[in-house]
């Protein structure tokens, strides 16, 4: 059977490779390819030639449903940065699958790494099946990153999106094979972030003290790029970006325990601070500094 299949992509590396996987197999007939419009310079010549693209955003999405009006699909694939309309997703015979890098239920949305380590729940990747809801229909097929330890959120991204492309190659290699999975979210523990959140519980006063496994859970979670956590202090904003390595010890030795703090309050006065900080019996080596006044 040759499925008729619409794709929605966003542009990134993670859509463009969905975007070869499905036209390189024969089950599937791209007949219409929604973009966000950052992607139109990547799509392949004869997606152009064809001209089954169109290109657009969150904000005109809801101008474009009229294009659909005469047209069926049997199934979509989606990895795309804005909400696809309900009426689209009723022009969907078998309906579709989007692809998301988290352990769904849990972290739908944004920054899906970051929360995973803030809140301590499981990373990995996701495929499941579109509803008017984000990230929120039954699962088709997922995988959980082991392992996790005090690796950086940037390290564990990157595990995570290679992680999701396996379960993209996987997902289409079953559907390619009449193979069709619907696997109920567990609601209970489900948890949601938009992009806004991050900045509040990475936003902090001059003064404030942390708690030792919320400290951890920061730094490992803002180490990704130039990302770090924000200080309030004399109606300026300090970006302060966290290096850090870690290793395993047998031995506690309590007073490599240090107030948080002071470490805000070190920062502030130096502008980079080196120590020592003990937690589950692991030795982390901090480099801490101001990157940006804002």
């Amino acid at each position: 059977m040759i499925y008729k299949t619409i794709l929605f992509l966003d542009g990134s590396k993670t859509s463009l490779k969905l975007l070869n996987l499905v036209n390189k197999n024969k089950t599937f007939n791209i007949s219409l390819v929604v973009i966000s419009p950052k992607m139109k310079k990547y799509l392949p010549k004869e997606i152009k030639k064809k001209k089954i693209f169109f290109e657009t955003n969150f904000r005109n999405f809801n101008k474009f449903t009229f294009f659909f009006k005469n047209l069926k699909f049997d199934i979509g694939f989606s990895y795309y940065d804005f909400k696809i309309p309900v009426s689209i997703l009723h022009k969907l015979n078998i309906g579709g699958i989007n692809f998301h890098p988290s352990y769904l239920p849990y972290n739908r949305g944004r920054h899906s790494t970051f929360w995973g380590i803030y809140e301590n729940t499981p990373l990995g990747a996701s495929a499941h099946w579109l509803t008017e809801k984000f990230d929120d229909g039954d699962i088709f097929y997922q995988e959980k990153i082991k392992n996790i330890n005090y690796q950086s959120a940037k390290i564990l991204y990157e595990k995570q999106i290679d992680l999701l492309l396996k379960v993209i190659n996987k997902t289409i290699s079953m559907i390619s094979k009449n193979i069709f999975i619907k696997k109920k979210q567990n609601k209970k523990k489900a948890t949601y972030h938009n992009k806004a959140q991050i900045k509040k519980v990475t936003t902090f006063n001059y003064d404030h003290t942390l708690k030792k496994y919320e400290f951890i859970r920061i730094i490992q979670g803002t180490k990704f790029n130039d990302n770090g956590i924000t200080v309030l202090h004399d109606k300026k904003k300090y970006l302060i970006n966290f290096n850090y390595k870690f290793k395993k010890v047998k031995k506690i030795n309590t007073h490599l325990d240090i107030n948080i703090k002071e470490i805000f309050k070190n920062i502030g006065h130096k502008k980079y601070v080196n120590f020592n900080f003990l937690y589950k019996n692991f030795i982390f080596k901090i480099h801490s500094k101001i990157t940006k006044i804002i």
